[in-house]
């Protein structure tokens, strides 16, 4: 659908003062950084097509809400808010992720990956880290695919917790 592929988005200038900053935009490939100490993201990026893309509240995430609240912390945010929630539901900082509490856990209690020797994972905890690594690996929190990065996301938790609301998947 975009003509010139990634480039339209991901190499645009963003508008006024950030225009010619090394760290958004041009040929730093990132729609999203950090500029005079401040995160900045790159709204010329998508305002081409989408005239109404800009930041959230928090001016860390595009204000493209989500059509649920798939993470189930009570609010629906923005769509980019609730893959981030998902993915920590999969693994963070406090080791309660499900991917943090499989058997054998495939990431430690820190979030660092179990690099245990001679450790053998089951096919469906390497699975699981296929999905979540596909959607933290894309960096976009979900925005190229958000539909199928919030199914991939939540397909994996319900697996490992039988208790996590299915219900908003889309």
């Amino acid at each position: 659908v975009i003509e010139n592929a990634c480039v339209d988005c991901h190499l645009a200038r963003p508008e006024g003062r950030y225009s010619l900053s090394p760290e958004v935009g041009g040929h730093s490939f990132y729609v999203k950084g950090e500029v005079h100490e401040a995160t900045k993201i790159n709204a010329a990026a998508c305002s081409s097509c989408h005239e109404d893309v800009d930041e959230d509240d928090t001016g860390e995430f595009f204000n493209v809400m989500a059509k649920a609240d798939y993470d189930d912390d009570g609010t629906v945010e923005s769509a980019q808010a609730e893959v981030e929630g998902l993915l920590h539901l999969i693994v963070n900082d406090s080791g309660t992720g499900v991917l943090q509490r499989s058997n054998p856990p495939a990431y430690r209690r820190d979030g660092s990956w179990n690099s245990t020797r001679g450790l053998e994972f089951p096919v469906e905890i390497v699975a699981a880290v296929w999905n979540y690594k596909f959607v933290e690996e894309d960096r976009s929190l979900g925005l190229h695919n958000t539909k199928y990065a919030v199914q991939l996301l939540m397909d994996t938790i319900s697996h490992f917790d039988m208790s996590f609301d299915m219900s908003t998947r889309p």
